[in-house]
């Protein structure tokens, strides 16, 4: 009976870390957009754009029966931590991220994102009691060491200070958002439409609040503009999100993290691809060096070599199934 629980339980994970790449695939092609939409939008007012539109798509999956009754279930607290997501995750992490981008080139954003694994792990000790094991801390110290070469080869340090200083800020929101991510999805208490929704409902009104506050307005948009932000809003939000918040009801914060840390490789070979930008030999290096360490820090070694009835490691939750 415990073999297949846990035969079970690894299928699962193996299906989450898929998952989440898949998803990370859909948010680099968003930077891409991203980028091009900034010459004409505010970046504040095409944050609340973006997830208040995925917002709006999502809210009729709320009246779906099963969706209905773990919303009426849930609790005072639960909402509350529900909505600090929302402003950590979407007012903060991505409003930050999309005023940087105003500043700095894409990759220099993505590279000090990735710096959130770090934080994450740091985190996620103190506050999840997911531990790490030794190898897994290689494993995040060889992704950074390939994120760092990657981008050297490219001296994409030399950029304004004010994006720099924001991007940071949007490290840390990052981080903790995906702590409160991981602490509120691992529950398993509701469906993860449902907290991608009112999560980002709150993130997006406060986006739409704090752009009036700056004074942005909206141009006069074409076709090819709205079909970017309707296709950010629908495809890589509303279900991009909502599948992440899948894969975290079996990743560690730490495992989830690190899979971010291919975005970086992911928008600079799309860059490559359609505008034509070349890959230095050193930028492969440091290409491979990062696709390792995520290796390192996905796939646990130690199945093969315990016994049985330490195949993997389980959370406490996942304990008490057994």
């Amino acid at each position: 009976m415990v073999e297949p629980v846990r035969d079970r339980l690894r299928m699962n994970h193996t299906k989450a870390i898929f998952l989440a790449i898949f998803v990370t695939f859909l948010w680099s092609t968003s930077w891409v957009f991203i980028k091009y939409g900034l010459e004409e939008i505010p970046p504040i007012l095409y944050a609340g754009l973006r997830y208040g539109i995925a917002a709006i798509c999502l809210l009729p999956f709320l009246l779906i029966r099963k969706n209905l009754k773990s919303l009426k279930q849930l609790k005072i607290k639960d909402f509350i931590l529900i909505a600090i997501l929302g402003v950590f995750h979407y007012t903060l992490t991505q409003g930050a991220q999309f005023v940087a981008l105003k500043y700095l080139p894409a990759s220099t954003v993505t590279l000090m994102l990735n710096f959130t694994t770090v934080l994450v792990a740091l985190f996620s000790i103190s506050f999840l009691n997911e531990k790490l094991n030794s190898i897994k801390w290689v494993g995040i110290g060889i992704n950074v060491a390939g994120i760092v070469i990657f981008f050297a080869a490219n001296n994409e340090f030399n950029a304004q200070l004010i994006g720099i200083f924001i991007a940071a800020f949007g490290v840390l929101f990052n981080a903790i958002s995906s702590i409160l991510g991981r602490s509120i999805n691992r529950k398993k208490n509701s469906p993860p439409v449902v907290i991608t929704c009112l999560s980002m409902i709150v993130g997006s009104i406060l986006l739409f609040v704090t752009s009036y506050i700056r004074g942005e307005q909206l141009p006069s948009l074409g076709m090819s503009e709205w079909s970017i932000i309707v296709w950010l809003a629908v495809i890589n939000t509303a279900l991009a999100f909502t599948l992440w918040n899948i894969s975290l009801r079996e990743l560690t914060a730490a495992e989830s993290s690190i899979t971010t840390n291919t975005m970086p490789i992911q928008i600079t070979i799309m860059v490559s691809i359609f505008y034509g930008e070349s890959i230095s030999p050193i930028e492969i290096v440091g290409i491979l060096i990062t696709c390792l360490g995520t290796f390192l820090v996905q796939f646990n070694f130690k199945s093969k070599t315990k016994k049985s009835k330490q195949v993997i490691p389980l959370s406490n939750e996942k304990r008490k199934v057994l």
